[in-house]
């Protein structure tokens, strides 16, 4: 609960042994901050898994006569905006 208030986050508490009355209910108004977090953690899951199934192709693609080229060309992409 603290993280939740802290991040400003609406919430609320349900009883589920009462028929699920709301026992507490935070309401931090127009500062909830709940879509913006939302949206930034659904971003970062997207990429994740793009990510994942780039290295997994790979790494099915290991015995390909080809894949050294391929991982080269990953590498020059990747490493190219780390170069100053």
């Amino acid at each position: 609960m603290a993280k939740l208030e802290h991040l400003k986050i609406n919430y609320m508490m349900i009883d589920t042994r009462n028929n699920y009355d709301v026992d507490f209910k935070m309401d931090n108004k127009n500062l909830n901050t709940y879509e913006e977090i939302f949206e930034k953690a659904t971003k970062y899951i997207k990429f994740k898994r793009r990510i994942e199934k780039i290295a997994k192709s790979l790494e099915n693609d290991i015995e390909k006569e080809n894949i050294e080229e391929i991982i080269k060309e990953v590498e020059k992409i990747v490493y190219a905006k780390r170069e100053v």
